[in-house]
């Protein structure tokens, strides 16, 4: 093999399980960026008065940064989401949906 030598089959699997988790890693990171950013949508809409629209944003935020286990998009999502809400007059609703996640230890997202 002039000089090269051959990984073998195990050694292939562990550079392929390293490939993908990088990979995968990135894609987290990614859309851990996209949950903020509908974070972000969904407070605008809720300071344009469309409540409609910034409730179906945030909950979608809201149930992707749990899927994620995203601690600081989970507690971002809840706070605005919660503020929606509030001024929807829903305020049983938002002491409901706060309850219901109570603070991350660790996260770094500011609460409402």
């Amino acid at each position: 093999m002039s000089g090269r030598r051959s990984i073998g089959w195990r050694g292939r699997l562990r550079v392929w399980r390293e490939i993908v988790a990088l990979a995968f890693g990135s894609i987290r990171m990614n859309l851990s960026r996209s949950v903020l950013a509908s974070v972000g949508t969904g407070t605008a809409l809720t300071d344009a008065a469309r409540f409609v629209e910034a409730e179906g944003v945030l909950r979608g935020a809201l149930t992707s940064a749990e899927t994620l286990l995203d601690a600081d998009g989970q507690m971002a999502a809840v706070a605005a989401l919660a503020r929606c809400l509030f001024w929807q007059k829903r305020w049983h609703d938002a002491i409901a949906l706060v309850a219901r996640h109570p603070p991350v230890p660790g996260c770094t997202a500011a609460r409402a």
